[in-house]
This record gives C-alpha cells, sequence and structure tokens, in this order.
C-alpha cells in the first residue's frame, strides 16, 4: 500500500526546468490532479498533456535544441516518441534537437495502471533549416584616398541579411549596391548586416589627404614700410572635385582688409601696428597659413629757420628735429636727432634735411635761405595794343621793332635809327634767314615763334610754318562752302598767306584788319567759346559753325555792329546747355570723336590730351548684336524662366529701346555692366542689335570686368 501511494505522488510531480538555449513554448505548468483510489485496471482519465511546446504546430530550426515537458493526473511509465521512436522518458523537462527540416509529431504517452487508464498527447513540430549569420562577401572604398572636397564610391555584396546599416551614413535598403561619399576627413566606414542569428560587420577606410596653404615666398623680415604697397602669392594643395580651389586672405589691417585670390595685394597701413596676413582656404577654412608684419612709419622731420632771407655777410640759425629715423643727415652731414646750426651762406643756399627710418625709407625737407644782393631792372617791353613795338634795357637802351604790313618783325634799330637786326620771311612764314636773331621774342605776324623746333603759337594752336599747315583742326571751323581753300580745317588762311593772317589761330582775317587786334580776338575768342564748350553733336555743331561763319564775314566786311553783335551773342550762348545726351560737360570738350549707329560725330578740339577725350566720348549711346556682348554671369547665376519670359515679350514687341543696355569697353571687349538678362533674352528671341550706353571705366575697373568674365566662363 505504501509503494503505490508513492509510486501515485512521483507520478504527479511536473517540474519544468528551461535551459538558456533551448527553444520553448512556454513555461507555465499546470499543477496534477490527486490520485483516486486504487484498483487493478483503473478507468479513471489520465489527462497525458504536453506543456512545452506549448503550440501546435511549433516552429524550430535545425540544429538548434528544442524543449520539452508534460504532465498527467495518473497513470505510468510516460515516455516521449518520434514517429514511433522513443527519444526519452518521464514528464521532462528535455531537450531534443532535430537535424534536418521538416515536419515531425512528437508524443507524450502515458500507460495505464490499477487507477488511471492510458492516454497520450501530440505536438507537431515544423523543423526549418539551419540559419547562420549573414555574410559580407565585399566591402570597399574606390579611390580608398581622395583629395578634400573628392568624391569616393563604396559598394558591398552581401548574403542572408534581413537588415543593412552604413555608420556614418545610415541605413541602407539593398544587400547588394554602391554609395558615393565626400568625407572632409579621414572616415573609416562600418558596414552592419543583420539576421535572426546575428550580426556581421566590415570596414573600409576612405583617406583624405590634408589641404594645405603655403604662402611663397613669406616676406624676409617682420617689418614693412608703412603705406608700401606689397604683392603676396599662396599655393593651394590637397583639394578637388567640386569644392573651390580660391584662396581666401585676410589681412587685421591695411587695405584691403579681404580678398580671394592667388595673389594679395596690400597696402600697409600708416601706423606702426602689427598685422596678420592670413591665407585660408576657401573649401576648408581651418587650412591656412599666415605671417605678422609691422608696419614702419616713415621719419618725422621739421627743418626751419627764423630767417629765410639774410643780406651778404649775415647769418641765420637752422633749427631741426627728426624722430623714428635710425639715421639723418644735413645736407650729406650726418647730425643729431635734434639740434641747431648757425649758417652764413653767401649765395642763396638750399638745406636738406634727410631722415632714414629702419626700412631705409627716406623723409626729406628742404629749406632755402635766400642771400639777398643788389637788385637790377633787367629790361621792359613795350607794346602797343597787343604787339611787342620795343625793348627797354635796363641802361636805357631803346630797341624798336619795325613791322611788315603782317605784322612779322622785320627791323630793329635803336634810338639814331641804326639798324641792329634785320629778318625775313617766306610766305608760309619760315625763316629766310634763320642766322639772324632779333631781341624780340616775336616772329611770323607778331605770334610766338619757339626757335629751334621752328613751331609758331598762335594761342589756340601750333603753326608749322613749314608745311603751311596747322598741327591741329581749326576749333572755329572756319568754314564756308562757297570758299575751297577753307574746306581744309588745318590749311593756314585758305592758303593766302600774303593777304590775310590769323590773329588766334581760329579764323583768317584781311590783312588790314590785322591791327584791330581787340576787336577781332574778342569777337573770336567768343565765338571759338561758344563752340567747343558744347558737346559736338550735329545740330550744335552746324549752329555753331553758322555763327563762326557769319562773325568772319562781319570781319571780312569791317562790320563792326554787326562784329558786335554776334560776339555778345556768342559769348551768351557759350554757357548754354543744349548738349547731346542733355547732359553737362564739366570740361571742355577736347577730341571728340566716336560712331554713334554708324554716323561720324562733329569734331572739337581743346587742351585735353587725345586720350581723356577718348574716354568721355566712350560715353556714347549706340547699338550692337547682343552675341557680341560678354557676360560676367555664368548660366548657373541666371534664371531661365526669367529669360523665357522677357524673350517671349521680345518676339511679341521687340527690345525697349529706352531701357539701353550699360556696358563697358576693355581691350575692345563689350562687357556687359547691367542687363545680363535682357541680353541672354535677346539671344534667344532672335533679336539682331540692342541699344547700348557705353560707360567709362579705370583701367582697374577694366582688369576686374576682364577676370569676371574669364570667371563666367570658366
Amino acid at each position: 500500500m505504501l509503494n503505490l501511494f508513492l509510486r501515485a505522488a512521483a507520478l504527479l510531480l511536473a517540474v519544468t526546468l528551461v535551459p538558456a538555449q533551448a527553444q520553448t513554448g512556454s513555461t507555465a505548468v499546470t499543477p496534477p490532479k490527486k490520485a483516486l483510489a486504487a484498483g487493478a485496471g483503473g478507468t479513471e482519465p489520465s489527462n497525458a498533456r504536453i506543456l512545452l511546446p506549448a503550440t501546435s504546430p511549433f516552429l524550430a530550426t535545425a540544429g538548434v535544441p528544442v524543449e520539452f515537458s508534460g504532465d498527467l493526473n495518473g497513470g505510468r511509465s510516460p515516455k516521449w516518441t518520434l514517429n514511433g521512436v522513443q527519444i526519452a522518458t518521464g514528464l521532462g523537462p528535455f531537450t531534443y534537437t532535430f537535424s534536418a527540416a521538416g515536419t515531425y509529431t512528437v508524443n507524450f504517452v502515458v500507460l495505464p495502471d490499477s487507477v488511471y487508464a492510458g492516454s497520450t498527447a501530440s505536438v507537431v513540430v515544423q523543423v526549418m533549416a539551419a540559419q547562420t549569420r549573414p555574410a559580407i562577401s565585399a566591402f570597399t572604398a574606390s579611390p580608398a584616398s581622395v583629395p578634400f572636397g573628392g568624391t569616393s564610391t563604396l559598394a558591398w555584396s552581401t548574403s542572408g541579411g534581413t537588415s543593412y546599416t552604413l555608420s556614418p551614413g545610415g541605413g541602407v535598403s539593398t544587400p547588394s549596391g554602391s554609395l558615393g561619399v565626400q568625407p572632409t576627413a579621414t572616415t573609416t566606414y562600418t558596414l552592419s548586416v543583420t539576421n535572426g542569428v546575428g550580426t556581421t560587420q566590415a570596414t573600409a577606410t576612405v583617406v583624405v589627404s590634408p589641404v594645405t596653404v603655403t604662402i611663397s615666398p613669406k616676406p624676409a623680415g617682420t617689418s614693412v614700410a608703412a603705406g608700401s604697397v606689397n604683392t603676396f602669392y599662396a599655393t593651394l594643395a590637397g583639394v578637388g572635385g567640386s569644392a573651390s580651389q580660391q584662396i581666401a586672405w585676410t589681412a587685421s589691417g591695411g587695405s584691403p582688409t579681404s580678398f580671394t585670390g592667388p595673389a594679395f595685394t596690400w597696402t600697409a597701413p600708416a601706423t606702426g601696428t602689427p598685422v596678420t596676413i592670413t591665407a585660408a582656404s576657401v573649401a576648408n577654412p581651418a587650412a591656412s597659413d599666415s605671417f605678422t608684419l609691422n608696419a614702419v612709419p616713415p621719419a618725422t622731420v621739421a627743418l626751419t629757420t627764423l630767417r629765410a632771407a639774410i643780406n651778404q655777410g649775415e647769418s641765420t640759425v637752422l633749427n631741426w628735429s627728426v624722430s623714428g629715423a635710425s639715421a639723418q643727415t644735413l645736407n650729406g652731414e650726418p647730425v643729431e636727432a635734434n639740434g641747431s646750426r648757425s649758417v652764413s651762406p653767401t649765395t642763396t643756399t638750399t638745406y636738406v634735411l634727410a631722415a632714414t627710418n629702419a626700412m631705409q625709407v627716406q623723409t626729406v625737407q628742404t629749406l632755402t635761405v635766400k642771400v639777398m644782393g643788389i637788385l637790377g631792372w633787367k629790361r621792359d617791353i613795350v607794346y602797343l595794343g597787343t604787339r611787342e613795338v620795343g625793348v627797354v634795357e635796363n641802361n636805357g637802351t631803346l630797341h624798336t621793332t619795325l613791322v611788315d604790313s603782317l605784322g612779322s618783325p622785320r627791323f630793329e634799330v635803336n634810338e639814331a635809327g641804326t639798324v641792329e637786326g634785320e629778318q625775313k620771311y617766306l610766305p608760309f612764314g619760315m625763316l629766310a634767314w634763320p642766322g639772324e636773331k632779333l631781341e624780340t621774342g616775336k616772329g611770323f605776324t607778331g605770334h610766338e615763334q619757339t626757335d629751334p623746333s621752328g613751331l609758331i603759337y598762335m594761342q589756340a594752336r601750333f603753326y608749322l610754318p613749314m608745311y603751311g599747315r596747322f598741327a591741329s583742326p581749326d576749333p572755329a571751323r572756319d568754314q564756308h562752302f562757297e570758299q575751297t581753300q577753307s574746306w581744309n580745317i588745318y590749311s593756314y588762311v585758305q592758303n593766302n598767306p600774303v593777304m590775310m593772317l590769323d590773329p588766334n589761330g581760329m579764323a583768317g582775317v584781311p590783312w588790314y584788319l590785322g591791327g584791330n587786334s581787340t576787336i577781332v580776338d574778342k569777337t573770336l575768342n567768343a565765338l571759338y567759346s561758344a563752340t567747343v564748350t558744347h558737346n559736338p553733336g550735329f545740330q550744335v555743331v552746324a549752329q555753331a559753325t553758322d555763327v563762326v561763319s557769319a562773325g568772319i564775314n562781319a570781319v571780312g566786311n569791317q562790320d563792326i555792329p554787326m562784329l558786335s553783335n554776334i560776339g555778345k551773342d556768342a559769348e551768351n550762348g557759350a554757357g548754354a546747355k543744349d548738349l547731346l545726351l542733355n547732359r553737362s560737360m564739366e570740361v571742355p570738350t577736347a577730341v571728340m570723336e566716336g560712331e554713334v549707329g554708324g554716323a561720324l560725330l562733329g569734331r572739337a578740339t581743346s587742351f585735353l590730351a587725345r586720350s581723356e577725350a577718348g574716354a568721355v566720348a566712350q560715353e556714347l549711346k549706340a547699338s550692337y548684336s547682343p552675341n557680341t556682348l560678354l557676360s560676367r554671369q555664368s548660366s548657373s547665376e541666371m534664371s531661365g524662366s526669367l529669360i523665357k519670359r522677357m524673350a517671349k515679350d521680345m518676339k511679341a514687341n521687340g527690345f525697349d529701346a529706352s531701357k539701353p543696355i550699360q556696358i563697358a569697353v576693355v581691350d575692345g571687349k563689350r562687357i556687359i555692366l547691367d542687363g545680363h538678362h535682357r541680353v541672354a533674352a535677346a539671344i534667344k528671341a532672335g533679336i539682331r542689335e540692342v541699344p547700348v550706353l557705353i560707360k567709362k571705366v579705370s583701367d582697374k575697373e577694366g582688369a576686374e570686368l576682364l577676370r569676371q568674365v574669364a570667371e563666367a566662363r570658366s
């Protein structure tokens, strides 16, 4: 009886211990029922049941242990069978490893005893093929080394994974693929591939070449002269791809304080302030090179005296002070920085105080001490009206000049009437006796004779007697349709030098009016002013030419009242502002030549240099093909949609002539200043010519415009 009790108690025990590595379905245990009274061939249900795995079918993996355990109310000899073959006894727990994939039925069998009937519980196990960790067959970086800004391609090939991660960089979605990366520093990339078994990793390193900026050559010393202009150069290495190849310069003082380019032209400050100059990569500002300079100001000098004018035999005291110099001299003799000296020059003397600073820059100040002598009068020149008629020497001797009908000096006589000098002239003014020299400085027709050049100064312009022509065109345009000899604006007095003269280089007059120089000069000067102070547009020049012609006719006819009225009108008209382009010229017109619409402008002459006049003439309206205008903007800097809209409008309405394109002409190149989109639209619309306004630019501005055009094309 005792043995039966112990046996029943053992069968009722159900203990589930789960090993960590086994596959399980549940860890729950159902407490067994108490045994009933014993009896042979019992009929009480033994209720065999499987606790683990808790689900059927149960999914397992080949090669991975599966945990089993069972429970019952009674019965004897519980066992576990697989396809009829016993694999374990007892309630368990125990583990069983399936070696191959497939579907298996595991039975938990309890045999009957005297109280309980036998029973069987079953679980279906579906075994999948054994899993392994994912594999990475390749993970590479090509190229493995790149410059800063360069691109390397990461490529990978994997198998067996369910998720993929690239660090740095984030997730990727495919087992195989490639990705371009642009690291800014040497970077190791890690590829992680994961499945149910675990994670496999691989690495690839992209080496980024260091960026270097080198200033070469650097200044030999640490000092530069204040205000000096210096140019520094730098080279950039280690930058590639689409990264900027530019070098950015900065200076903590001086001018300019910033610039972008391979060379930096910098003006040192005027004060002795240390300045740090740095060249850095625009793409990677951390890469830089620098140096520090100290701007050394020039020495300061002062040289004074209380008496800058003394009489012969007297003395005066020179006082001087110098600062910021390493050496100083007075008239070449070394002196102290501060001092004084008594001097007694016998003639007017200039004293030079020179001081040299540490940069060997010399500062000089001069002081002239005038020694007064016995003053004497050299000579007097006697005029009658505007004509020189005699010279009085300081001893009282009188030399009288006798002129011919044209006003040319022919003889010089003394007070006794004795001829002291004689000169003759060829018809157009060349000296017939070049070796003879008169006391007077006047020559042909009473004008200044500029020997030995042979040129004759006739006030408004120079006359070349050897050619019978003026050196420049007639500023007054003394031309008349009916007088063919007046058509050449370089000719002298209509090629009639025997009967006519030119009082001021602007118009020929009959010889008998040459003496009335006050009226003639005043009138023709007024006419000249009225003409050339206007920008020479067609209408203005035509009007001025008519006025000049009327004035010359009045002179020829000795119509003094008419001449006076014309002169007054001309003087009043000289200040008018009815100028071409409705703008006032701040200077006389100079040589104004240009082409507007293919038509040659009129010309007028003043004393401006031809280069300056050409610059003024550049600011003119013209028309050019838009294809000949150079852009300073690349296509990426312009709005394609705006150009398209403008082109559509131009096709329908033409180019708006009230809005000319502003350009500058540099080395023959027409560079757009304003209107890039309109030029692009005109080209797109097929416009053959667009109006332009040519602006004047300095040489420095022109060089910058050429650089911008080259940059836009690159």
